[in-house]
């Protein structure tokens, strides 16, 4: 199942801590969020394995770094979105699985911003997305190189309610990011299509 637009595109990271680093107060923050974005894009399964390592070590530090909770909150964003982007690369349903968790975090904080739930509901829509898809191609027979298509997913009707659910509140969200929006609609149209529902996607 294609992707054309990634969980976590340059530029895509929310820094709702923006108004601490205007203040001066960097430091932890910004070499966390520097060292995960880093990790963005690497290739190869080696290097894929290493940077998920990393990124489950940053997880684990985060939690515990001595951040505002606003820090915390943006940078659990932008580890779930380099996790579930590696981890759909990879097709590694474990990592993809991580990535959804620390972005569903972000769905119970009653202090997260309207912005970023949006973008994390994202995430979790990705997330979930890539679990189907790698479980899916798991399904085929070995070296068969059968495209996504219906016949599975007809077979599997829920896999993909909630990630279409959640692409389409995000793409209605008026205070969601409009790029975010755009991309939710795209993989939207995308599931639908590789779903059968050619109707619906355009």
């Amino acid at each position: 199942m294609a992707f054309p637009v990634s969980g976590c595109p340059g530029g895509a990271f929310p820094l709702e801590a923006r108004s601490a680093r205007q203040r001066g107060c960097v430091g932890a923050f910004e070499a966390y969020q520097r060292r995960a974005i880093s990790l963005h894009g690497v290739s190869g399964p080696a290097a894929l394995a290493a940077a998920v390592g990393e990124l489950r070590e940053l997880e684990a530090e985060v939690s515990s770094a001595g951040m505002t909770a606003a820090e915390r909150r943006s940078l659990t964003f932008t580890l779930s979105s380099v996790m579930i982007n590696l981890a759909s690369d990879a097709g590694s349903t474990e990592d993809l699985r991580a990535g959804v968790t620390w972005a569903t975090r972000l769905l119970h904080e009653g202090e997260a911003p309207a912005t970023l739930v949006a973008q994390a509901e994202y995430n979790r829509a990705n997330g979930l997305a890539g679990i189907f898809a790698a479980e899916e191609a798991s399904s085929r027979e070995p070296g068969a190189a059968d495209p996504a298509g219906p016949v599975y997913r007809l077979a599997h009707l829920d896999g993909l309610r909630e990630p279409r659910m959640l692409y389409r509140r995000v793409g209605a969200d008026l205070l969601a990011p409009l790029q975010t929006r755009g991309m939710a609609l795209c993989n939207l149209g995308n599931l639908l299509d590789d779903s059968g529902r050619w109707v619906e996607a355009y």
